[in-house]
């Protein structure tokens, strides 16, 4: 699969949330879900976006 630099953030999210509702509350997927969601926010908010673009090219 190739690697879309231009990913849009608020899109990932939607699409963790999609997955996140198909597990319970406290599940190890539930907590892995929010814990990248968190992450990604965390880089955006920080200003460390193009940074994260960059490590995976």
């Amino acid at each position: 699969m190739a690697y879309n630099s231009n990913f849009d953030v608020d899109a990932v999210m939607g699409v963790l949330g999609t997955i996140g509702e198909r597990f319970q509350d406290g599940t190890p997927e539930d907590e892995a879900l929010r814990i990248a969601a968190v992450a990604l926010l965390y880089v955006r908010e920080n200003g460390k976006l193009e940074d994260y673009r960059e490590y995976f090219r």
